[in-house]
């Protein structure tokens, strides 16, 4: 199983030494992905190239963070494919979004850590959700719906730059066992991370449907982890869609 990258034309040379790599764990409510989204249209992320992979379905759309309704600077109308990379090198932040169902989740995993280890990459930030049915007394009582957990663990006064709350819900490596049982890709990317990789793993407790606001709080301790100073703003342009593209005029079918 392999994953290569390929650029996009006029994207120049690209290099990811040093970087931080943040990507989503496709899951419940597709909380990652919209967390990624935010990132790539907030921090006005260029879009560098995509992986070929054969663990993911192919997939070719419109492009995803285009306005609706607006073209193109260009005049060009843009394409979305299945694993996109998008770049800041001042900020030294490579993203990576998967628009398509991961069909072999464990070699996935395998694929994509060799890639990334090969790009040598200074840290990895992995944006998730787990189901919020397993919550037990200690989740009720904490103040926020997003959890963390850091391989290699932290040390207690160290939290990556984590707001207050979201330090108050740190993981044990138990605790993290019970969430993983439904958090989706999740599980692979952390059993087969190899031992010489940073994650900071990053999650939401929420249930299938609308999460905007549970995404919103992810985003906003993902503002703080990086460190940015732009202020978040919620105007994502695939956010227009989370419940599907508007209805057609009635006389199409009339």
């Amino acid at each position: 199983v392999t994953m290569e990258f390929f650029p996009v034309r006029n994207s120049g040379t690209v290099t990811f030494g040093e970087n931080t790599l943040v990507l989503p764990a496709v899951s419940i409510g597709n909380v990652g992905e919209l967390a990624v989204d935010a990132l790539i249209s907030g921090l006005e992320l260029k879009k560098v190239g995509f992986l070929d992979t054969d663990t993911v379905l192919p997939s070719c759309m419109c492009d995803a963070m285009a306005q609706p309704g607006r073209e193109r600077d260009d005049g060009n109308y843009g394409l979305t494919t299945s694993v996109e990379v998008f770049q800041s090198v001042t900020r030294k932040l490579t993203v990576l979004q998967i628009r398509a169902p991961v069909t072999r989740r464990a070699a996935f995993a395998k694929a994509l850590w060799k890639w990334s280890q090969a790009g040598k990459f200074g840290d990895v930030i992995l944006l998730g959700s787990a189901s919020a049915h397993i919550r037990n007394e200690r989740d009720f009582e904490l103040p926020t719906p997003l959890r963390y957990f850091r391989i290699p663990t932290l040390d207690s006064d160290d939290c990556f730059g984590l707001p207050r709350p979201i330090k108050d819900a740190g993981c044990s490596p138990m605790e993290l066992c019970r969430y993983l049982k439904w958090a989706g890709v999740s599980v692979p990317l952390l059993t087969e991370r190899p031992e010489d990789v940073p994650v900071t793993y990053v999650f939401a407790l929420c249930s299938e449907g609308q999460n905007l606001p549970v995404v919103e709080a992810l985003c906003q301790a993902v503002w703080q982890v990086l460190g940015i100073d732009v202020k978040f703003s919620p105007q994502v342009p695939s956010w227009s869609f989370v419940y599907g593209s508007r209805a057609s005029h009635l006389s199409l079918w009339m």
